[in-house]
């Protein structure tokens, strides 16, 4: 899925049972069916250009986001600015 996919799945309502509405004014939550009540965590794998939201409980990813085609008309990610690393 790509970044472009993936507003327009939300323009038309997300796959939580029962939504009946589209999410073109409002959040989009994201959450697992595996275990709908736990968290996730969202991750950026730099060197895939792919941004991912998984299961906190047991991992299974819920959305990976390619973003190769954003990312290349910027030609480079934008470097974050961290004391620690930088």
């Amino acid at each position: 899925m790509n970044i472009k996919d993936l507003f327009d799945s939300a323009k038309g309502g997300c796959q939580m049972p029962g939504c009946d509405h589209a999410h073109d004014n409002e959040p989009l939550i994201l959450t697992s069916r595996c275990h709908p009540a736990s968290g996730t965590t969202f991750s950026i794998n730099v060197a895939q250009k792919t941004m991912q939201v998984v299961c906190a409980t047991c991992s299974k990813p819920i959305v990976v986001i390619n973003c190769a085609d954003h990312l290349e008309q910027n030609n480079m990610l934008p470097r974050q600015l961290n004391k620690d690393t930088n």
